[in-house]
């Protein structure tokens, strides 16, 4: 009896066993399918996370990369700075030096005015050390050339311009370009000085040694004429001569320039 009741209590044990561990199998069975759904959501939590990183990488990547241009942007703008500051400095320099510089100009340009006003002077003024000597130079020059440098003689005292076509026009003195090429050698020997007149062809201010005596240039040069030429050459200078003298004298009174022509022609009547 006992052993039938242990048997019977075996079964029932056993069929209580067998009851527990198909629920436990039918749990294990749950739990493995959600540990499999577990895997899987961590598979993809892990590719989310993976993308994330990837994503997260590239964009430190590029931060970085913005991060060395603002870098490198700055430092090129500090350069830019320094560089502003050295012209800053520079242009400082430059406005400070500019009243000093003006004032050189200044000085320059007066040394200039001064040299060129003395340059002048020099130039308009007959050396001492050129003196004439003038018997030898009248006895040496022909009566034209001593006609066309009395007339600078003359005009030198009168301050007046010389016009060499004019002079010659009025003296009847033929080539005036010839005439003029003596004085221009006058002006070169520094016996005289002739100051061109702009556009004027052959016009001069006349400039003579002060001490020079113009009045006995004419008497020597009337000598001169009544020792070396025939009667009839020497009326003619004399008449050019006496022409020279109205026409000088009409620059000083304009009034005579009528005068003169009327006794232009009588004298070449008389002369003929």
């Amino acid at each position: 009896m006992t052993s039938l009741l242990l048997g019977v209590v075996a079964i029932f044990y056993s069929f209580i066993s067998n009851n527990s561990m198909s629920n436990s199998l039918g749990s294990i069975s749950e739990i493995s399918k959600d540990v499999n759904k577990v895997g899987s959501q961590i598979a993809e939590y892990q590719e989310i996370s993976g993308g994330l990183i990837d994503e997260g990488k590239k964009s430190t990547q590029a931060f970085e990369e913005a991060s060395q241009e603002i870098k490198d942007n700055l430092q090129n703008f500090h350069y830019l700075l320094q560089a502003m500051d050295d012209k800053t400095l520079a242009m400082r320099d430059f406005m400070e030096r500019i009243p000093s510089q003006i004032v050189q100009l200044e000085e320059k340009f007066n040394k200039f005015a001064d040299n060129h006003q003395k340059q002048k002077e020099v130039t308009t003024t007959i050396r001492s050390d050129k003196t004439w000597d003038l018997e030898t130079f009248i006895e040496r020059s022909g009566a034209l050339e001593n006609l066309i440098t009395y007339a600078c003689l003359i005009h030198a005292n009168k301050h007046h311009v010389m016009d060499v076509d004019k002079i010659c026009e009025v003296m009847d003195l033929g080539s005036a370009q010839i005439l003029n090429s003596f004085i221009r050698c006058l002006d070169s020997a520094d016996l005289l000085t002739l100051e061109s007149i702009p556009k004027r062809e052959r016009a001069y201010l006349v400039t003579i040694d002060p001490q020079l005596d113009v009045d006995n240039y004419e008497i020597l040069m009337t000598q001169d004429f009544n020792e070396a030429y025939t009667s009839t050459r020497r009326n003619k200078l004399n008449i050019a001569l006496e022409r020279l003298k109205k026409y000088v004298a009409a620059l000083d009174n304009p009034s005579l320039n009528s005068d003169q022509e009327t006794g232009s022609n009588q004298e070449e009547e008389d002369a003929s």
